[in-house]
């Protein structure tokens, strides 16, 4: 399950979520959300965990982490004892910093750095893709995400 926290009463809702966590019986996953996000790099979520048990964790956003000048790949390895999802998403970047959403491989992500990161770590967690460039008809281009990842990280 992904969750979110606050800055402000950030102990408490630490407790609050570990508590549900513990109650049941799951694990949390904070969304890196975008580079605007607060928990969008490595140094806050450094800091976060260092505030909580491992019940609380990641769900590692691929494209997010390009947005937040993040490498997904180290992000991997760094929080290996916490990630519990890997939230596959693509982004291409415009000059004036926008991002667009694509095709998972055809974007920013670097696959190889990416695959051996996952095997180094030897991940056993949750994947889930997101595209949402085309909202009126994702069938076909979810297909194409689905060849993509097989072909890159299996």
């Amino acid at each position: 399950m992904s969750i979110d926290f606050k800055p402000d009463n950030l102990d408490e809702q630490i407790k609050n979520a570990e508590k549900l966590s513990e109650e049941y019986n799951v694990t949390l996953g904070i969304h890196n959300h975008g580079g605007r996000h607060w928990l969008g790099n490595t140094q806050a979520l450094k800091w976060v965990f260092s505030k909580c048990s491992k019940r609380i964790g990641l769900s590692l956003d691929t494209a997010w982490a390009m947005h937040s000048q993040e490498n997904a790949a180290k992000m991997i390895k760094e929080f290996r004892d916490r990630l519990y999802l890997l939230h596959l998403k693509d982004f291409t970047f415009q000059r004036n910093g926008g991002a667009e959403d694509v095709i998972f491989g055809t974007g920013g992500i670097d696959l190889k750095a990416l695959k051996a990161a996952l095997e180094e770590i030897d991940f056993k967690g949750a994947y889930i893709i997101e595209y949402e460039g085309q909202p009126e008809n994702p069938v076909p281009v979810l297909i194409q995400c689905v060849k993509n990842i097989k072909e890159a990280l299996y």
